[in-house]
């Protein structure tokens, strides 16, 4: 067994689920947010059988808290939108009345044991096998609830409550994008396990912590840019980029409680961790460094790659802005003692061959342009071939057709709920100014 399948293979490393204090303060803050949009709302109707419940649960998909907790807190929006419910009845009588008591019992309690059971589970199941089933599910009900989000229009009626509606609609398109981006992370740890068992050498990616995806920062994405959601990251285009050669590994931050979507992440204990470095630098069939302003880590492995890597198996990846490259120039050649390039590159990244001594440019694609979100994938691939070559990998071109047909699909599907909602709105304000 390789040096990096024992560090996959130990669990002790691997990441657990969300920190319970955190995850009970997020719920609690969520939920305390469900109550105000519901005092806010008055669709008393609409929030019990529909925004509660699918808010409820998305919230425990994202930060699962222990049972309990999500059932109390659920049970409480519900008594919120009750008892704003019983004020209306009070004040206008049957003005709200959708059922019996007993229905209204049904909807809570099956409401409540849902949450329940989906918090308990996705807690249960984060460091374990079955994770990627849990990414699977979080995944296709984070795009569900994406394409859901614009339905919310079709109670709007015109004039007043658009800023209701149109906080619904955020909500409910940023939790699916929370829940989708926490299916990813699960999915990742799946396949981080499955890599104890994968005998190819794997290709080792190291760059500053600080460039790591951020929870925060994909959600906005997913929601003001919701075709996105097909898209992949930096990491995982380098990942497809590499694929022919080995598994793409990068070194976990030490707090990370579930891996970003990605490199696999390697989890080292601190004591010993260059160390690990050192070892899996030997083994490793590439080893890729992004030039970046980093700290004392980041030097050190700089200044050790070139003592434990042969020259063709090192390849140096920048994303750094020209002027930012000239103020990483001196550390760089000082730690390496190779140099960069003189003139300034135009193109938003480089990749500096060690094996031919010069920097390759990104390649004039070829066939299909690049979909959104693989274009570095596409170019890295191209720009790599002689690489590929060298250390007798086959190579194929990427994939082309595939990325455009999940991009347009997925746009035109974000399309559809919103026409729907227009013509039943339409529809509506058509049979009022009738009757």
């Amino acid at each position: 067994m390789s040096y990096s399948q024992q560090l996959f293979d130990d669990q002790t490393l691997a990441p657990k689920a969300l920190r319970l204090h955190r995850a009970i303060i997020v719920q609690v803050c969520l939920m305390g947010v469900l109550a105000w949009l519901i005092l806010v709302m008055h669709a008393l109707p609409f929030n019990l059988g529909l925004v509660i419940p699918l808010c409820s649960l998305a919230i425990a998909c994202v930060y699962p808290a222990p049972f309990w907790v999500t059932a109390a807190l659920t049970l409480g929006v519900h008594w919120v939108n009750l008892r704003l419910w019983k004020t209306s009845l009070e004040a206008i009588p049957n003005s709200w009345s959708i059922g019996s008591v007993d229905d209204i019992i049904l909807i809570v309690t099956a409401n409540i044991i849902a949450v329940s059971i989906v918090s308990a589970v996705l807690r249960l199941v984060a460091g374990t096998r079955h994770a990627g089933v849990a990414g699977l599910v979080l995944k296709t009900f984070g795009i569900g609830m994406v394409l859901v989000a614009p339905f919310s229009w079709i109670v709007w009626q015109g004039g007043e409550g658009f800023i209701i509606v149109a906080g619904i609609n955020l909500l409910l398109a940023g939790l699916g994008g929370a829940i989708f981006y926490r299916g990813k992370q699960y999915a990742a740890v799946s396949s981080r396990m499955k890599l104890a068992k994968n005998t190819a050498a794997p290709v080792l990616y190291l760059r500053a912590f600080h460039r790591d995806v951020n929870f925060l920062g994909s959600v906005l994405q997913y929601l003001f840019l919701p075709f996105s959601i097909t898209a992949k990251n930096a990491e995982q285009e380098i990942a497809d980029a590499v694929a022919p050669v080995g598994p793409l590994i990068a070194l976990g931050r030490p707090d990370d409680r579930l891996p970003p979507p990605g490199a696999h992440r390697v989890y080292l204990r601190p004591n010993n961790w260059r160390e690990s470095v050192e070892r899996l630098m030997f083994e490793a069939a590439l080893v890729i460094i992004q030039i970046d302003k980093g700290g004392e880590g980041l030097q050190w492995e700089l200044a050790k790659v070139r003592e434990v890597v042969l020259p063709e198996r090192a390849i140096f990846l920048s994303f750094l802005a020209p002027e930012d490259l000239q103020h990483v120039r001196l550390q760089f050649e000082t730690e390496t003692g190779l140099e960069l390039p003189k003139d300034s590159i135009a193109s938003p990244y480089f990749i500096w061959d060690s094996g031919t001594g010069a920097p390759q440019k990104n390649q004039p694609l070829r066939g299909w342009p690049s979909a959104p979100g693989v274009v570095l994938a596409s170019n890295l691939r191209y720009a790599l071939s002689p690489v590929f070559e060298r250390i007798d990998v086959d190579w194929s071109p990427p994939s082309a057709l595939w990325p455009w047909m999940k991009w347009v699909g997925f746009t035109l599907l974000l399309f559809i709920p919103l026409a729907v909602a227009r013509v039943v709105a339409t529809t509506q304000s058509h049979h009022a100014n009738v009757f």
